[in-house]
Parts: structure tokens; C-alpha cells; sequence
């Protein structure tokens, strides 16, 4: 099978799951806030501290965030930096850059972000989804466990069936069900433990180390593409869950530290929309060309390195604008009162629809970009009229 063909079918595969999720998430913030009961806990800013003693549900969202303590019900976190040490009877969802997670989750968890490190019980299902994912030897899932990484480290106690698709994957841990693992290298370590069979999907030869114990089968196969029985999703799920609640957090804290300039863009990316993509076209073209000339010259190359980092901020930003502007418009036609938990709640249904539209087949990707370009055109263009004056003329 062509590695080409493999890797497209993930990545179609892997769209599905990341909006599947994301949508998830919301429909779980939105059924929070239907049934709000008092003892509830609703926490946006850009850091955020939560204590827990008892409460039904935690919701928070920000930049750093940190819940501690105990929940009755669910908890669901999303931030740039996000540490969670709770007990809960419920389920448990968060996404973010960093995320560091312990305690005891009753019932199932989901896990998403750019650097992941599990150390918890979770009483059933767990599932994964991060460039660097690490679950601690003190980490055990009663239930089945779905990893999907650039690299995977399990380390602890499945009692379920485990599946781990990643880049590089490293198991040194307990499994008592069947377990998969598909990855371009495969290890498993002198630790392992393996009641049940083993299949490894690669290209080459897994590495098993003397002393791991396996008390099934081992089967070598090729990897699979697509979601075949819902197992192989990609890499592309990571990139997209990590992307989508990043770009709903930078919108959030957009609103509240820069209004004036959400607002502006906001007005510019609806009356003159070609205006924005051509902005924004330009940006993504010259920005490089620019920041790479700088860089040469040593006096400015700190400037230099300053706008590549800046690209990825821009990007998120722009996507959660468009989030903004599609949420503005649903507000409008749901006749909702306008407040700042509906206008975050819309922002988030906004920012999912524009993922969803990379489902799309053939053109979804080319219009993503569009609207990504479009928004940071927009972005830039309010960014230069509050900074340095230069305002631009609006359809009126």
C-alpha cells in the first residue's frame, strides 16, 4: 500500500475525529450551562485558579489554568497552560498547549494538546491526542485506552484494550486486553506486560527487548489507512483538537484584553472581506521574506525571530475571529440575549464550524486556508488602525 494513500486516508480520518471531538467538548459546555446548578463552578480570564470542594461541575478557560480539589460531576478545562489534580465522579474533558493531569476520574476522559502527561486513574475510558504524550507507571484506565501521538510513552496499567498510534512508540507498561500499536518505530521494553495479543502495524520490525512478557500472540502487519474499525486516526487529529481549543482560548482573551480590536477586525472581515484576504495573502507571503531579511542583519534579527514566532499567535488569532464573527452572527439570528457567556459559547459553535468545513472533500483544505488568511488579513488590518493610525475605509 503507498505510504502516500496511508497517509491521506489519516488525515481524512483524523478530520472527522478532531471536530467530532471539539463538538463534543462544546455540546458538553453547552449542556453545562442548560442545567447550571448553584454550586457550579464558571471560570474565563487569562489565569485562572480553581479550587473544587464538593462542587457539582468545574468549567474553566484561559491562558493558565489550575484546578484542584474535588467534583461531583464533570470537569472541563481548556488553556494555553493547563494543570488539573482533581477527584471526580464524572467525565472529564480538556485541551490545551501543555497539560499535566492527576487524580481519580470516575468515569471517561478525553486529553488533548501539544505536551501531555497522565498520572491519574480514570474509572473508564481514556483517550489521547498530543505531540508528546507521557502516561505515568501510576496512571491505570479500567476501561479502553486510544492514544494518538508524535510520540508515545505508556508506561502505566491498562485494563482494557489498548491502541497507540504515533510517530515513535514506546511501551513499558501493563496491558490486560489486545493491544495495538502502530507507529514508524516500535519498542517494547524489558518491562512490558502483555496478557493478551499483540499487533504492531509498521513498516519495519518492532524492537522487543529481552525480558518483556507477552502472553498472547505477536502479529506484524502493515499499517492501515483511513479509520479501518475506527482504530487508525492520524496525527492530523492532534494537530487539529490542539489548534481549534487554542484558537477559542486566544479568541476569549482576545474579547476581554482587546475589544476594540476584535471589534474593528470584526467590522473590517465583514464589510470588506477582500480587503482582509489580500492583507492577509500579502502577510503570509512577504512576513517570512521580511522576518528571513532581518534575521540576516544581525542589529535586528531579535526583530526577525520576533514575527516568525508571531505567525502561529496570528494564525490562532484569525481562526478564533472567524469563530467570532459566525458566533456574532448566530447570536443575531437566535435572537439571544448578548452577554459575555453566550458571545463565548457562539465564539466556540464558530470556531468547530470552521473546522468542520476541512471535511469538506476536495476543496475543504483550500478553503480553511481562505478563511484562515482571511482572518489574519483582518487581524492585521485592526491591529495597524488602533497602533499606528492607519485606518482603512468600511462599507458603511
Amino acid at each position: 500500500m503507498p505510504v502516500a494513500e496511508i497517509r491521506n486516508g489519516r488525515w481524512r480520518g483524523a478530520a472527522a475525529i478532531a471536530v467530532a471531538l471539539c463538538v463534543l467538548a462544546l455540546a458538553q459546555f453547552l449542556a453545562a450551562a442548560a442545567r447550571a446548578e448553584e454550586d457550579d463552578i464558571f471560570r474565563i480570564g487569562a489565569r485562572i485558579n480553581v479550587v473544587a470542594d464538593g462542587h457539582a461541575s468545574v468549567w474553566a478557560a484561559g491562558g493558565q489554568v489550575s484546578v484542584l480539589g474535588v467534583a461531583k460531576k464533570d470537569v472541563w478545562v481548556s488553556g494555553g497552560d493547563v494543570e488539573i489534580d482533581v477527584v471526580t465522579e464524572g467525565d472529564l474533558s480538556t485541551f490545551g498547549g501543555g497539560v499535566e493531569l492527576r487524580g481519580r476520574i470516575g468515569q471517561d476522559a478525553a486529553v488533548a494538546g501539544a505536551n501531555v502527561e497522565i498520572s491519574a486513574n480514570i474509572g473508564k475510558d481514556l483517550r489521547i491526542a498530543g505531540a508528546t504524550v507521557l502516561v505515568a507507571d501510576s496512571t491505570s484506565i479500567d476501561g479502553v485506552t486510544a492514544i494518538y501521538a508524535a510520540h508515545a510513552d505508556f508506561r502505566g496499567e491498562a485494563r482494557g484494550d489498548l491502541r497507540i498510534l504515533a510517530d515513535e512508540v514506546v511501551f513499558s507498561g501493563h496491558a490486560e486486553g489486545a493491544v495495538i500499536l502502530q507507529g514508524r518505530k516500535v519498542r517494547i521494553s524489558k518491562t512490558a506486560r502483555i496478557d493478551g495479543d499483540v499487533t504492531v502495524r509498521m513498516l519495519g520490525e518492532p524492537v522487543v527487548e529481552p525480558g518483556a512478557t507477552i502472553g498472547g500472540q505477536l502479529t506484524r502487519a502493515l499499517p492501515r489507512k483511513g479509520t479501518d474499525e475506527g482504530r487508525d486516526w492520524g496525527l492530523f487529529t492532534n494537530i487539529s483538537i490542539a489548534f481549534a481549543a487554542s484558537a477559542f482560548v486566544i479568541a476569549a482573551a482576545a474579547m476581554f484584553l482587546g475589544p476594540a480590536i476584535m471589534a474593528t477586525a470584526a467590522g473590517t472581515l465583514k464589510s470588506r472581506p477582500a480587503l482582509a484576504f489580500v492583507n492577509g495573502l500579502v502577510a503570509a507571503i512577504g512576513g517570512p521574506i521580511v522576518a528571513g531579511a532581518l534575521i540576516l542583519i544581525v542589529v535586528t534579527a531579535p526583530l526577525g525571530l520576533f514575527l516568525f514566532m508571531a505567525y502561529p499567535l496570528l494564525a490562532l488569532l484569525g481562526h478564533g475571529l472567524v469563530g467570532f464573527v459566525i458566533g456574532d452572527r448566530l447570536i443575531a439570528l437566535a435572537s439571544f440575549e448578548v452577554n459575555t457567556f453566550m458571545r463565548l459559547v457562539a465564539v466556540a459553535v464558530g470556531v468547530s464550524l470552521v473546522s468542520a468545513v476541512g471535511l469538506i472533500p476536495f476543496v475543504g483544505l483550500p478553503l480553511v486556508l481562505l478563511i484562515l488568511v482571511s482572518g489574519v488579513g483582518a487581524v492585521l488590518l485592526a491591529l495597524a488602525e488602533h497602533l499606528f493610525g492607519f485606518a482603512t475605509k468600511r462599507a458603511t
